[in-house]
């Protein structure tokens, strides 16, 4: 099977598809930033070479061909958390591009990933369009959010995954009307329609926390200072009386009395799940998570190798992304823009038992994978 990977990063496609052991080919990636291009050939111990760069500055027949075609283009345009300018920003005008190659191209099948925001962005109109488009490519498509604390991350992250299969080689029994798919898709459906049946992964628990992908032993300037925890202490004792606090889920535990915005002073408990990892590079904008040690609490900044856990990155990875030179600095901003491996992993597990059920679409993939 051969991948072409757009909007790479550093990689969490490729590492999902070598954790399930699928044999695959991959003929090209496509990043811009040094850092980050580092970071996918050490981990994935591939050439500089294959990188096609700016997919905008390529020409469509120097690509190569790919039976499967991933990626996540760029979302801060449609972020909830961000200005959401969408395609007045340049960034938000790159989900066309990844259709453009999808026309170009025509692999068998497609994953692409995004904010949840690109759904709601402008009532839906963008949103609409681009379901059409990739109909228009000679795509039957699905799509569902996806929470990555109910696949093993410990990060509480939403993200909108879009799953399509060629029309030729899918028959009407995998598709369903937009009357009989969920009411709350129907309206976000473009006009035709139809969608593929695609199952996507259930979300049921909650399985890891932030406590369990944490480091035993941090270096010290990773600790919030003691007198700041003195003064946070009121708010943390009267969080942790909540009875919510049971659930184990996302939960703010109080506010440290220093500068800045809100987001640099915000505390999470760390025996639930933290919140959705940003592109931080320093500044003390890094997740703060609070804990009881030795009968009194303490607060301590997450490290990047924890980063990189909550986006279910081996350890491994981070080491091999160190000794390339990628500074701490950017390991922090790689795990923020990233994709939390094991949805990705749910995701390919459905889709090749989907595909191999349908009558199989490519040889390169073994026995099957819904065990996960």
């Amino acid at each position: 099977m051969k991948v072409l990977s757009l909007f790479s990063g550093i990689g969490a496609f490729e590492k999902a598809l070598r954790r399930l052991g699928v044999s695959y080919e991959l003929v090209g990636f496509s990043e811009i930033d040094p850092a980050a291009i580092r970071s996918f050939c050490a981990i994935h111990g591939v050439s500089p070479s294959l990188n096609i760069g700016d997919v905008r500055k390529a020409a469509m027949t120097s690509l190569p061909d790919a039976d499967l075609l991933v990626g996540g283009p760029p979302c801060q345009a449609f972020s909830l958390a961000g200005k959401r300018l969408g395609l007045e920003d340049e960034r938000g005008r790159l989900i066309f591009a990844f259709v453009e190659v999808l026309k170009k191209k025509q692999p068998s099948a497609f994953l692409f990933e995004n904010v949840k925001g690109l759904i709601s962005f402008q009532k839906g109109a963008v949103f609409r369009l681009l379901m059409e488009e990739f109909s228009q490519a000679g795509y039957w498509v699905n799509f569902e959010v996806l929470n990555s604390k109910y696949f093993g991350s410990g990060q509480s992250r939403e993200r909108l995954y879009i799953v399509g299969v060629r029309k030729d080689l899918v028959d009407e029994r995998w598709v369903r009307a937009v009357d009989q798919i969920e009411g709350r898709k129907q309206k976000w459906i473009g006009k035709e329609g139809v969608v593929l049946d695609f199952p996507f992964p259930k979300q049921e628990n909650v399985s890891v926390f932030v406590k369990d992908i944490m480091e035993p032993e941090v270096e010290s300037r990773h600790w919030i200072s003691q007198d700041l925890v003195e003064a946070l202490i009121p708010q943390l004792e009267e969080a942790w009386r909540d009875t919510s606090l049971q659930e184990k889920d996302l939960k703010l535990a109080g506010l440290l009395n220093i500068k800045g915005m809100q987001i640099t002073r915000r505390v999470y408990f760390a025996h639930g799940v933290s919140p959705t990892l940003t592109v931080v590079s320093g500044g003390n904008t890094q997740i703060k998570v609070a804990y009881r040690e030795h009968e009194r609490w303490v607060v301590r900044r997450l490290t990047a190798k924890e980063y990189w856990r909550l986006q279910t990155f081996d350890d491994e990875d981070v080491a091999r992304a160190t000794a390339a030179g990628v500074s701490e600095r950017q390991l922090y901003k790689q795990a923020g823009n990233s994709i939390t491996v094991s949805v990705l992993e749910h995701i390919f597990s459905a889709l090749f038992d989907f595909l191999r059920q349908n009558g199989g679409v490519w040889h390169g993939i073994k026995g099957s994978h819904s065990s996960l």
